[in-house]
């Protein structure tokens, strides 16, 4: 799945219930190379330093449920610069709030 408006772009990859966090870290991977692929021949490009991802997961904590830290995985997500030399994506925690389309946007909701 994704989203797209101008020249900014959400993908968005869940994890099947039979799935591990590797298998998800792949699936996400494989959608990046795509899109990238895809931008690529149309002379575009991803900008790394424009570009960020989120990791959203529960947990049980003994008495309510939180989101998961960046700190519980181990991982990440490469994506070509416009040189085409591979760099690690931003991978923001889920309350952390980006600026996109304007407006400040984390995947708890928050908008500070």
């Amino acid at each position: 799945m994704g989203y797209a408006f101008v020249d900014d772009s959400d993908l968005v990859e869940t994890l099947k219930e039979e799935g591990t966090f590797q298998d998800l870290i792949k699936s996400l991977q494989d959608a990046v190379n795509s899109w990238e692929g895809s931008l690529s021949a149309t002379s575009g490009a991803i900008i790394p330093q424009k570009s960020y991802w989120y990791l959203v997961e529960l947990a049980w904590s003994g008495v309510g449920w939180r989101y998961k830290r960046v700190n519980e995985y181990q991982g990440d997500i490469k994506v070509r610069n416009i040189d085409g030399k591979l760099e690690t994506l931003k991978w923001n925690e889920v309350d952390f709030a980006e600026e996109t389309l304007g407006i400040h946007m984390a995947s708890d909701g928050n908008r500070k």
